[in-house]
């Protein structure tokens, strides 16, 4: 016997109200007493001596289904009627009630108390009372299977009654125990909310017929069936049935339909998902039109004659026939995308699909008997659309498509795929995220192909290293080690390739002439693009200082100084000072960085100009009303700032400054950013431009002030470089120096890195500003990373002298874009740079705009 109470077996239910199990273990005498009769009554294994929960219950303390047809839960006592037991005002939650191989008598009142009871479930249960009208008309779900009754007693249910609750009705006994048993009228004004009914007598032909418009399901049988109105039913299961209409297209809604040994001849169906006919008359040759897309059709002994067109138009899944049928038919390619078994059939020609041939050892068995074998030469063509497959996720699905891949037979393919379309589409689960696997197609014929998944390869720059004759290749960002890449590096493959997973090396022939190339990554599924830099043959002192030992403060990593925690300089040979005071502004990104009262710099980024090919400037924004917000997260302390202009471009500034020492990955390299060092990161997207050719420059200004008479600075630029590209700047003014260092790359359009120029533009000794303009090629969204640090000399010989008069002092900032290495903006006291003739053409025809641009902020 089971008993259900919302969703929850009743005998559980009682225990635990009784004894409130989790919230006291101690069990008081009437509950004791009432506890022990439950484990008599239903014949419980637990200790009827204990007095406490622990000590009652076993240690699997979980509620079974309770059977009486079983020795151990044999009911003791069946003179206690269950359903007065159960319908008590503190059961008026009760919803259903489920009961097995109980003896049961339903009092005729019942039920009085249950107020939200609404589903009786009655299973091979002797009846010893009538089934009142009034409890199946409270009823939303009535299930009676198998049940028994004496002649004398009645399940008061008929068709005249109106059962304005009822959802679902089951009746699988003989009619003879209803009021009404040989005929019944399903109408809407009855049965205004039922959605399915399944009537079920062996012992007795019956009439039914429906004029509703709510039923969706019928399951019937040994009756004759009389269809007037079901506008939505969805589902027709007959059995030993006859049925008056032979059209079954006129429903619209019917997508499945099973008949067994029914006395009806079928003529037509449309859109059907399912139709199964078994020892009943198929009176017309299925047609596409019969079902919709995937459907699956069963056809036994259905008599039907004629031949069998190509069902392919209806993409069908599974399609039987077999016993008596005078069918002939073609073996058309539409078979090889369709379980098929077509037995008793005859061929009107010999073509046989490649599918088939491929696999005659297995699928010989489901073919006509007429069907010609294969040559015993004959070779398979198995092929696959691809072989390597991008997921973004583990257990991600993949579909494998292709071309003879087989019809997926159970343990004859590999555990880890199953098919979606035969010989078209299997589904295999990616996991782990990246790997590669050999998928066995079919173990007996022993076909299979080897796939590779795993995420996008992502290439985010490179560096190209002359060696002897050769140059070798190093390819950063993120790959699959199990891919196959093809690598060209301008119009030369390279050659003894190795894949790990953040990078990839090869070799070509020697390169010469140029520093940087266009390489490709190929891995047959997409290309990435990339540009290879070449490593110049510069003296390693020149860029890590005497004996490229960073000053003993760093490390010396392909040619730069990498900084220990608290140095910065090029060559790491000063102390960064960390207690600067940085004040910011909330309506630009142009911070105040005081230090030691005396020294005052503060930068702001003025407008962005569109340069065409000529160095004329086609477009320009002014960078105003920029919107600003911050946060402090424990050390990092970050400031933001965006603009939106009309043009749907957006500009983007933000100000980083971090108490500890950060490693921060732009570009694909690893960049160290020491306590106290101010990084700023601009980002500019969705810019319009004029023309692909043109590129975008960004203009910064700066100034740097000197609260006390009497200094001028020692500025030292990096000597490698001239003012139209210059890699570092340090200014130094008594024993304090502002210094920037940069890298003439930036990162574009998902994670490329490309060259860039960082050029001074202009400076004045009368206002103490200087511009700076950072030139980046065409880009979707451009993205540059500098950084700016205050040190503290150990070095008297480059302070500089308190012996000038002005308390204005310039200040030069070069911004770097960080493509190997987060780049840094580049600040500068007043000094002189010997600019190229290349660039006073350019700088003349700048001066009248900069004034503007000053009236402008």
């Amino acid at each position: 016997m089971t008993l259900l109470k919302s969703n929850q077996f009743l005998i559980k239910y009682t225990i635990l109200r009784m004894m409130k199990v989790g919230v006291k273990s101690n069990i008081s005498q009437i509950e004791l007493k009432s506890l022990r009769w439950i484990i008599k009554q239903y014949g419980l294994n637990w200790n009827l001596n204990g007095e406490t929960c622990s000590s009652i219950l076993p240690i699997d303390s979980s509620f079974g289904t309770l059977t009486s047809n079983s020795s151990t839960w044999r009911v003791k006592n069946n003179s206690y009627n269950l359903f007065t037991m159960l319908d008590q005002p503190e059961n008026k939650k009760l919803q259903s009630l489920e009961i097995h191989y109980y003896p049961i008598n339903i009092p005729t009142n019942f039920p009085i108390y249950l107020q939200t009871f609404d589903t009786l479930y009655l299973n091979n249960n002797t009846v010893t009372s009538n089934i009142s009208r009034a409890l199946l008309e409270s009823c939303v779900r009535v299930n009676f299977t198998n049940i028994n009754m004496k002649s004398d007693l009645k399940i008061e249910f008929s068709t005249n009654y109106v059962y304005q609750n009822l959802v679902f009705i089951n009746f699988d006994f003989p009619m003879s125990y209803l009021l009404q048993m040989n005929s019944f009228i399903f109408n809407n004004k009855n049965f205004p909310s039922l959605r399915i009914i399944e009537f079920g007598d062996n012992q007795r032909q019956y009439d039914i017929s429906f004029t509703i418009d709510s039923v969706q399901k019928i399951s019937l049988f040994n009756a004759n069936v009389n269809i007037v109105s079901l506008p939505i039913l969805e589902t027709l299961l007959l059995t030993n049935s006859t049925l008056n209409t032979p059209d079954l297209s006129i429903f619209p809604t019917l997508r499945t339909v099973i008949l067994r040994k029914c006395n009806y001849t079928l003529m037509k169906v449309s859109n059907l998902i399912l139709l199964q006919m078994d020892d009943t008359n198929l009176g017309s040759i299925p047609q596409v039109s019969w079902f919709s897309y995937g459907a699956s059709a069963f056809f036994t002994n259905t008599n039907v004659k004629g031949e069998l067109g190509d069902l392919g138009g209806a993409d069908l899944r599974e399609l039987s026939f077999i016993g008596s049928q005078e069918l002939s038919t073609r073996l058309y390619d539409s078979y090889c995308e369709t379980y098929f078994l077509l037995k008793n059939i005859k061929l009107i020609d010999n073509y046989v699909p490649s599918c088939i041939y491929c696999y005659w050892s297995i699928m010989s068995y489901y073919l006509p008997d007429d069907t010609i074998p294969p040559s015993p030469d004959y070779k398979c063509n198995i092929t696959v659309d691809k072989n390597i497959f991008y997921v973004d996720k583990i257990n991600e699905s993949i579909v494998i498509s292709g071309n003879n891949l087989g019809f997926g037979m159970k343990n004859d393919i590999s555990s880890n795929i199953y098919p979606i379309t035969p010989n078209q589409k299997f589904n295999f689960v990616a996991n782990p995220i990246e790997g590669k696997a050999t998928l066995m197609l079919s173990k007996t014929l022993k076909y299979s192909v080897d796939i590779v998944w795993g995420q996008p390869p992502q290439a985010n720059s490179a560096m190209i290293q002359n060696i002897d004759r050769y140059s070798k290749i190093n390819i950063y960002g993120r790959f699959n080690m199990y891919s196959t890449f093809t690598i060209m590096v301008g119009n030369q493959t390279c050659n003894n390739i190795k894949v790990e997973s953040t990078m990839i090396t090869c070799t070509i022939y020697r390169i010469l002439l140029e520093t940087a190339y266009s390489i490709t990554i190929d891995d047959t599924l997409s290309r990435r693009n990339v540009v290879g830099l070449l490593e110049t043959s510069t003296p390693v002192p020149l860029k890590c200082g005497a004996n490229a030992k960073c000053n003993g403060n760093g490390e010396c990593i392909t040619g730069i100084c990498h900084c220990d925690d608290g140095y910065g300089g090029y060559y790491c040979e000063s102390k960064i000072k960390s207690d600067i005071v940085i004040t910011p502004n909330t309506t630009a990104p142009s911070p105040t960085i005081l230090v030691d009262n005396k020294l005052r710099f503060t930068f702001n980024i003025i407008c962005l100009q569109e340069i065409d090919q000529t160095d004329s400037i086609v477009n320009e924004i002014f960078t105003r009303s920029w919107n600003y917000t911050f946060y402090i997260n424990d050390t990092l302390t970050t400031y933001n700032y965006l603009i939106n202009t009309s043009t749907s471009s957006s500009i983007n500034a933000v100000i980083e400054h971090s108490t500890i020492q950060r490693t921060i990955e732009f570009g694909g390299y690893n960049t160290i950013y020491s306590a106290g060092s101010l990084k700023l990161l601009i980002k500019v997207g969705n810019w319009r431009y004029k023309d692909r050719l043109n590129h975008l420059r960004i203009i910064m200004v700066t100034k740097l002030e000197n609260l006390e008479e009497h200094c001028y600075p020692n500025t030292i630029v990096d000597q490698q470089s001239d003012s139209s590209n210059i890699n570092f700047i340090k200014a130094t003014m008594n024993d304090r120096s502002f210094y920037g260092r940069f890298l003439p790359y930036a990162m574009i359009d998902n994670g490329i890195v490309v060259n860039i120029n960082n050029q001074i533009i202009n400076s004045s000794e009368s206002n103490g500003e200087s511009y700076i303009g950072i030139s980046i090629p065409y880009c979707e969204e451009c993205i540059i990373d500098p950084d700016f640090s205050v040190l503290v000399n150990t070095d008297s010989s480059i302070n500089g002298h308190c012996l000038a008069k002005s308390k204005a002092w310039l200040i030069a900032t070069i911004v770097c874009v960080g493509g190997a290495v987060a780049i840094a903006f580049i600040i500068g006291l007043i000094f002189y740079i010997k600019r190229k003739q290349k660039f006073k053409k350019e700088n003349e025809k700048l001066q009248n705009r900069l004034s503007r641009m000053n009236e402008n902020h």
